[in-house]
């Protein structure tokens, strides 16, 4: 159950911003607004879906008092369900469906949806967390006048709000924030696209504080760019170098992905570019820097009489390709890669999404090694195969991986997040209703020293079209 509250919020106007995303997972609409709901959520209301593995025990008898309920002691971890226990998979261990204080892995912990009360869509894409549990989502909110600001806030780990800032280009149009990195001294690298005076998008790089003021705005058309620049994930490498990716609009073949490197102080350092041999629309999604600081690139590249290929880059500190991998889906639909992370061992991890004939798309997760060899694959339709789609991924202090996206059940799309071992093991999967018609979305994820999970995206939680949310989840 959500229980709806009311605040009043005001965002704090700065300079830049304009967005709206290339992903055809995504709803176009989108409006306006300034105020802001929270939610309240019972955790048990998501639903799960566990691995036979991790099947939870039938119900005892209760025959002692020591339960409070006239029935014997509740013991965690004995295969049993007692009462008071909403799952008892045999262990104490957490992360595999059911965890050690026998409540179900992935239960919501605390969450908000912010609303602009407006009617309009807004969203969250990305989210980051420190090393004391402070975490910084960001995305877009609708405004007066049918277009979306960026939007950003910084939430204490128990999810009070610092501060919050809007992101609005020179052009008046959309503005939106897809990604975000904390540095090693807390400030924080916001990423996106905002309207240009011209209008047309510029690709955009803030940096703040952590009290939200900021340290600079780097808001450029690539070279030799001709109508929109988008920048749709950023990365730090271990120099604090600051990696974007994304896209910019050619005079004679369409988009080409793009690579963007700054220093901590923003000066730009080079821009590299890559094309496909089709001469159509290619965009880079994802970014993500190794210990020694070469670059994996996914995206997707458009391929003649195969709509547009999942694609993996990798690339050296220097922005020179090293090797590039196309994957084609069995139905030569269009498939993306969506989020990529790496080991220590320079592994990469990507997911994505694949189109079919048969039903929208399934979630594509993969891992590819150093040289481009793939590991494995895993596929996703959906508990009820109706559909599933990947839009963030994550790595967990453990090695795991988390994955956050859309599940359609019942023809309704609910945010999803999932969670797997380093060997594409799953370990649960759970989805996340907002309760009203929908659609949902899971967006953007990530999993802190603690193992917690960190979630954006939206919900229809039945005020707006959708409202941005964000969640904390337990392992």
């Amino acid at each position: 159950m959500r229980i709806g509250l009311s605040l009043s919020l005001s965002l704090v106007a700065c300079a830049g911003g304009q967005g709206s995303r290339a992903d055809d997972t995504e709803d176009t609409e989108s409006s306006v607004g300034d105020s802001s709901s929270t939610a309240v959520t019972d955790p048990t209301a998501p639903s799960t879906t566990l691995s036979d593995a991790e099947t939870q025990g039938t119900v005892s008898s209760l025959t002692n008092a020591d339960d409070g309920e006239g029935g014997g002691p509740v013991e965690c971890g004995n295969g049993t369900l007692e009462f008071g226990e909403e799952c008892d998979d045999g262990n104490v261990e957490d992360a595999d469906g059911c965890n050690a204080d026998c409540t179900p892995s992935g239960s919501v912990l605390w969450e908000q949806t912010v609303g602009s009360g407006l009617g309009a869509v807004d969203d969250g894409f990305d989210v980051a967390a420190d090393d004391e549990g402070n975490f910084t989502v960001v995305g877009y909110a609708a405004v007066a006048g049918g277009t979306v600001d960026g939007w950003i806030r910084r939430y204490s780990p128990m999810g009070g709000a610092y501060w919050t800032l809007a992101h609005a280009g020179a052009g008046a149009g959309d503005d939106t924030l897809w990604g975000v990195e904390i540095a090693d001294d807390d400030s924080v690298y916001v990423a996106g696209r905002e309207s240009a005076a011209d209008m047309t998008n510029n690709g955009l790089l803030r940096k703040v504080d952590t009290f939200g003021a900021d340290l600079w705005v780097s808001s450029f058309d690539a070279p030799s760019s001709n109508g929109d620049t988008v920048v749709q994930a950023l990365a730090l490498d271990g120099e604090g170098a600051v990696i974007v990716a994304g896209y910019y609009g050619t005079d004679a073949a369409g988009s080409e992905l793009m690579l963007r490197k700054y220093m901590p102080d923003g000066t730009a350092v080079w821009t590299r570019s890559y094309g496909g041999a089709a001469g159509g629309n290619d965009a880079a999604y994802g970014v993500a820097a190794t210990t020694g600081g070469d670059l994996y690139v996914v995206g997707y590249e458009s391929v003649v009489a195969e709509g547009t290929n999942m694609w993996l880059g990798k690339y050296d500190t220097d922005g020179n390709l090293l090797w590039s991998r196309g994957a084609n889906g069995t139905a030569s639909l269009d498939d993306y890669f969506i989020g990529v992370v790496v080991d220590g061992d320079d592994n990469a991890y990507v997911c994505g999404y694949a189109g079919d004939v048969n039903f929208p798309w399934q979630i594509v997760l993969r891992r590819y090694d150093a040289d481009g060899n793939i590991d494995w694959t895993e596929h996703y339709l959906g508990e009820t195969m109706e559909g599933a789609h990947c839009s963030g991924l994550a790595r967990a202090p453990s090695g795991d991986l988390v994955l956050a996206g859309g599940e359609i059940q019942a023809t309704v799309r609910a945010a999803l997040v999932r969670r797997y071992s380093a060997e594409g093991a799953l370990r649960w999967s759970r989805t996340y209703p907002g309760g009203a018609a929908g659609p949902d979305y899971g967006r953007g994820v990530h999993v802190g020293d603690d193992e917690t999970i960190y979630v954006a995206g939206s919900l229809d939680v039945g005020a707006d079209l959708r409202d941005l949310w964000v969640a904390r989840l337990s392992p």
